[in-house]
């Protein structure tokens, strides 16, 4: 962390990731260092707001359910064998799910 900035939140970090292209197949980023400060004359704070007008704005986003998530994954290998209410089961009990 010494040579990334980060603002402190709660017991986490926020860092920054620089978009570099963003393709229908691929999005490429890179963390951004305190060097890029320097270059782009700009301070940790200036980042954070820029970065909370562009994520939005440039980044898709949705909420969805665990429950929907996991289906998701579970689902295109074998629809048919998908049991959600077994696999939760199983987790539950410090299993790990598989098909």
């Amino acid at each position: 962390m010494e040579d990334i900035p980060y603002i402190e939140f709660l017991d986490l970090v926020i860092i920054f990731q620089c978009l570099v292209t963003s393709e229908p197949v691929s999005t490429s980023y890179i963390m951004v260092h305190n060097v890029h400060l320097r270059l782009w004359d700009v301070t940790v704070n200036d980042l954070f707001k820029i970065a909370s007008e562009n994520t939005p704005r440039l980044m898709e986003y949705e909420f969805e359910s665990m429950k929907n998530v996991l289906l998701e994954i579970m689902e295109p290998e074998s629809p048919e064998k998908s049991d959600f209410d077994t696999c939760m089961d199983w987790l539950g009990d410090g299993n790990v799910c598989a098909q």
